[in-house]
């Protein structure tokens, strides 16, 4: 049973890594939620993709043009 319960704890923490940028992004109420999203998901497990994912999560959003 305790063998289970450390599987189970295991993967949702290592899912919890991987969509670390996706779940980062979402706190922050980005614009861009499901670009990075996406990013995060097709392109996370190359490592590089992930990184751009967390990078882009944690830069602040543009102002529109005109300032908006």
């Amino acid at each position: 049973m305790s063998y289970v319960l450390g599987r189970l704890v295991g993967d949702a923490l290592a899912l919890a890594l991987y969509l670390a940028p996706t779940i980062l992004a979402a706190r922050r109420h980005k614009r861009s939620l499901l670009l990075i999203s996406l990013l995060d998901v097709l392109l996370g497990w190359t490592l590089l993709g992930w990184i751009a994912a967390l990078i882009w999560a944690f830069l602040p959003d543009r102002k529109g043009a005109g300032g908006q």
